[in-house]
């Protein structure tokens, strides 16, 4: 190890103002951050030193050249008590086993199965919907798809389950940023109304996916859904199958992961839609001349450049997954600065995609930017809202289709009209979600006759 000093940054000055901004608004003040110091940080929580990475080259290094030098970060302990340790937590040659066994559940074929269950599920959720009554968008999102998530892993419309689970979920994600401050461990070991609130939600979910689980084990004619296959997956040597405890997790984790993440893209895309009524035209126009008022199907996607695009651009402007954080397992160096061992190092998607270095006018909502030839040549990790490495998202294939036939087929139905009243914010969590949802006036735009008319 050549590297002796530690990166240029904060370090421990200002520590509870470091905490303080932390506690707030995390992707803002890394943001601020990146732009005082650069391709690399450090700052002093306490004992907690964080090195932040802000370079394409330096994440490369972390998730990609030297990805087992490197550990899932400390908000993993958290997680970990409401996914278990599925594929999302695990870590090391157990973590590799797994995704090998799950990696048949997101085969290209397999998940354009599910693309006539995506566009019949939106079409069905939106009949509830009346015309110029808001509705919050954030909620809605998140219920349609936690349903298609529940139809893909169980084949049947379960959304009473889904709406507990969903709730339980949420509780976890409302305690999460206190979670991850000094000593926010703590919480877990003292009788606080937001411990109690947090294991009944957990108990409430267990006992949920471990009755479905269950009743599936005892069906003669199981369908072909992912639970199934989970239930049948076996390792490499075609001997070990998973055990229950962890069919739980990865049921858990998919559900979780095949739901939150594609619901605050989407959720996101109509706010930006809504503020650029210049580029929701142009995304009515490709829906009425791809589709002509059908539904969308798999065949369809390649066609809807558009709709691609202004996903991809959403994405880059509120990155669901707006940070990845590592634990250094050993000293390393970066950039020719030390990496101290145990080191929480941050790779913040919200930076990188705002950086003027690789996007121009980084703060605009401009998504003919992706039909740009400069584009092509985009860093690998100046946009990775997927993340990247061995733990690249292995759902990212299944989420796009799904953003792509949601949008395709709410959005040739209706316009959403932000709520006057309406503020807007983001709400960093596990995920960055709006702070006060997403009032919406969903306002009708078919002809009579159309086929989306429900």
């Amino acid at each position: 190890m050549k590297a002796k000093s530690l990166p240029p940054g904060p370090g421990s000055h200002n520590m509870l103002n470091n905490l303080r901004a932390l506690r707030t608004n995390v992707p803002v003040y890394l943001q601020e951050i990146a732009r005082r110091y650069g391709d690399i940080a450090y700052l002093r929580i306490g004992r907690q030193r964080i090195i932040l990475l802000n370079h394409p080259d330096f994440i490369r290094d972390v998730l990609v050249t030297h990805n087992r030098k490197f550990a899932k970060g400390r908000g993993m302990k958290f997680i970990k008590k409401v996914i278990g340790n599925g594929l999302l937590a695990s870590e090391g040659e157990f973590h590799l086993r797994q995704r090998r066994m799950m990696q048949p559940l997101f085969h290209k074929k397999r998940i354009a199965a599910f693309a006539g269950m995506m566009a019949d599920t939106a079409a069905g959720f939106q009949v509830a919907w009346r015309n110029r009554e808001a509705v919050d968008m954030a909620d809605e999102m998140m219920k349609l798809t936690l349903t298609i998530a529940g139809k893909a892993l169980f084949s049947v419309d379960i959304r009473d389950e889904c709406e507990e689970i969903g709730q339980a979920l949420d509780t976890a994600m409302r305690l999460f940023p206190r979670m991850m401050m000094p000593a926010g461990g703590l919480l877990f070991r003292l009788p606080l109304p937001e411990t109690r609130a947090f294991n009944r939600a957990i108990a409430r979910m267990e006992t949920t996916i471990q009755r479905m689980i269950a009743e599936r084990r005892t069906q003669d004619n199981p369908p072909d859904d992912v639970l199934t296959l989970l239930l049948n997956a076996r390792d490499e040597q075609g001997s070990d199958q998973m055990t229950g405890r962890q069919i739980r997790d990865e049921v858990i984790t998919l559900l979780l992961a095949g739901h939150e993440t594609t619901a605050i893209a989407l959720t996101w895309t109509w706010f930006l839609l809504a503020t650029h009524p210049h580029v929701e035209e142009r995304l009515h126009a490709e829906l009425a001349h791809v589709l002509d008022g059908r539904l969308p199907t798999a065949e369809d996607l390649p066609a809807l450049t558009c709709t691609y695009n202004i996903l991809r651009e959403s994405m880059r402007l509120y990155p669901p997954a707006y940070v990845i954080a590592r634990r250094a397992l050993s000293a390393h160096e970066i950039g020719g600065y030390l990496i101290p061992e145990n080191a929480t190092v941050l790779m913040s998607q919200y930076v990188m995609h705002r950086d003027a270095r690789f996007f121009r006018e980084p703060d605009f909502f401009l998504p003919e930017r992706w039909d740009e030839p400069e584009m092509q040549d985009l860093p690998r990790f100046a946009y990775f809202p997927f993340g990247g490495g061995p733990r690249v998202c292995i759902g990212e294939a299944f989420a796009l289709q799904e953003s792509m036939l949601i949008l395709a087929t709410l959005a040739q139905r209706w316009r959403f009209r932000l709520a006057s009243d309406q503020p807007v914010d983001i709400l960093p969590r596990v995920t960055l979600r709006p702070r006060y949802g997403m009032r919406m006036i969903p306002e009708l735009r078919v002809h009579k006759g159309s086929a989306l008319l429900v």
